[in-house]
């Protein structure tokens, strides 16, 4: 072959006949598998967020329901452990005594004796000790039973409740017709105030956290805070109608509370998803689940009393201590308290001295029949007779009525009270 024959051009390759190309292989595009999975991905969070939000916090099986006492005195029922409640109902003459009902197996109900000087209000619990409010001629006193100890006076309060560490305790204080939210140890020392305006305290059962009712302006609203730091960490969970008595599920998870005019209501603890449980336009509702998650207990009414009733719901299967609570024992322990005969002890925090020296008495001086009388200043059953110590009302001018429960009989007047004055009144025949 010629040197002329031999010549390639620039432009042409001359291969062997065994001579292979092997072109590098291209990366696998990732875009035709991750559009779908991003796609799957979407869809399933989109339905597992519906299903969520759109099923109720709570299930209640209505025609479950089963009323446990028709004279159950304005307050919060409480579960002692699964099966056993505590509330306060009235007794004889109008009182109101500390009632306990064993739901199963046998349903039997006890009663605790009723002073003739006192009533028990706002029973609470914790796993480790009982706590209720013991209130003598309109001056309430907070005691705290151990279930392994004696009962034992700790402040001048109301509407109290214990920590989920059982180290701080939680309630009201009525000072000059205002109420605030109060903290103090356990054992009652620590006095101070949250500077809150606000009723119906209660204690998160898994939290270092408070809910309360706070007033603000004419509207009251569900708010909540850190029992250690509640200044900082106030937050409104309710703005626009008027919510009342708040409570804890077992879990801490929900909060139940009633809106004025609209029944019972259940959020989430952070506000969110507020859901109508049980609607009720005229009664004031209040309520409270089970440990178990398995019951909720509810008292309707209208004025001071209303009935207490039980139903069944779906909730969360709550893990809770299979713990019983000796009712007999603890009634026990609760008459042997001497509240109705003993003054207030010395130790009592100085801001109650410095409320019973803003205001003024009244004094019962003869009434028939003696026994069995009713006691009201404007409209608020403060005491039954027998008594013979004067009973306490704030300055200005009051509406003082006594009442015969039995003949329907009564008597009424408008007083204007002065400070450090005891008004007597005079004899009074109400056959």
């Amino acid at each position: 072959m010629s040197d002329e024959e031999r010549t390639v051009l620039p432009d042409s390759i001359e291969l062997a006949d065994d001579f292979v190309v092997i072109q590098p292989q291209k990366p696998k595009s990732i875009k035709r598998w991750l559009l779908p999975l991003c796609f799957i991905i979407i869809i399933t969070v989109g339905l597992w967020f519906y299903h969520s939000f759109s099923q109720p916090l709570i299930r209640i099986t209505l025609e479950s329901r089963q009323i446990i006492s028709d004279k159950a005195f304005l307050g919060m029922p409480i579960f002692l452990d699964n099966d056993t409640m505590a509330f306060s109902r009235s007794g004889d003459y109008g009182r109101s005594v500390l009632a306990f009902r064993q739901l199963t197996p046998s349903g039997k109900q006890f009663h605790t004796k009723a002073y003739s000087k006192s009533e028990y209000l706002n029973p609470m619990a914790s796993p480790d000790a009982f706590i209720f409010t013991l209130k003598q001629y309109n001056t309430p006193r907070i005691y705290i039973l151990p279930f392994d100890g004696t009962p034992k006076e700790l402040a001048y309060g109301e509407w109290v409740s214990i920590s989920n560490d059982g180290k701080k305790v939680v309630f009201q204080r009525d000072t000059d017709g205002n109420s605030e939210i109060w903290v103090m140890n356990s054992d009652g020392t620590d006095q101070k105030s949250t500077n809150f305006k606000g009723r119906h305290p209660e204690c998160s059962p898994k939290r270092n956290q408070i809910v309360f009712e706070g007033n603000n302006a004419s509207v009251s609203n569900i708010q909540t805070a850190e029992i250690d730091n509640p200044e900082r960490s106030l937050r409104t969970l309710t703005k626009k109608d008027d919510c009342l008595y708040p409570s804890f599920s077992p879990d801490g998870k929900l909060i139940l509370f009633y809106k004025k005019g609209d029944g019972l209501w259940v959020m989430n603890r952070n506000g969110s998803r507020q859901q109508q449980i049980l609607k009720s336009k005229s009664e004031t509702v209040m309520g409270r689940i089970s440990p178990d998650g398995k019951r909720l207990a509810v008292w309707f009414g209208t004025k001071n009393e209303g009935k207490l009733s039980i139903y069944k719901i779906e909730y969360k299967n709550i893990r809770f201590s299979k713990q019983k609570v000796g009712i007999s024992t603890l009634v026990e322990f609760i008459d042997s308290i001497k509240g109705a005969d003993e003054s207030v002890t010395q130790d009592q925090p100085a801001t109650s001295v410095a409320v019973s020296e803003s205001i003024a008495y009244v004094k019962v001086n003869k009434v028939i029949p003696k026994e069995g009388i009713l006691i009201y200043v404007d409209d608020n059953r403060l005491a039954t007779t027998p008594i013979d110590d004067p009973i306490s009302v704030e300055l200005g001018m009051h509406t003082i009525k006594l009442e015969n429960p039995n003949t329907g009989t009564n008597w009424e007047e408008e007083h204007d009270f002065q400070i450090g004055e005891t008004y007597t009144l005079p004899e009074i025949d109400l056959r």
